[in-house]
């Protein structure tokens, strides 16, 4: 039964990792496709100057894994 827990935790991981937050969140703030900004690439510095400072801090702590602490 462990194994199967861990085997799902690990796939979960893998899917939430894969979730491309930075294209999320400027898509809800701006309504901008982040992939045409400036670099076109949706790390949180892009994502900063597409929607603004807190864009990038959201995207830098949900993509990182550093959100869950703070709920």
């Amino acid at each position: 039964m462990q194994t199967v827990i861990d085997l799902g935790v690990i796939f979960l991981a893998y899917v939430f990792g894969s979730i491309p937050f930075g294209l999320l969140i400027v898509k809800l703030k701006t309504g901008k496709d982040i992939r045409e900004v400036e670099s076109g690439r949706t790390g949180g510095t892009n994502a900063m100057r597409a929607a603004g400072f807190w864009g990038g801090v959201c995207n830098r702590h949900v993509g990182s894994g550093h959100a869950t602490p703070l709920y």
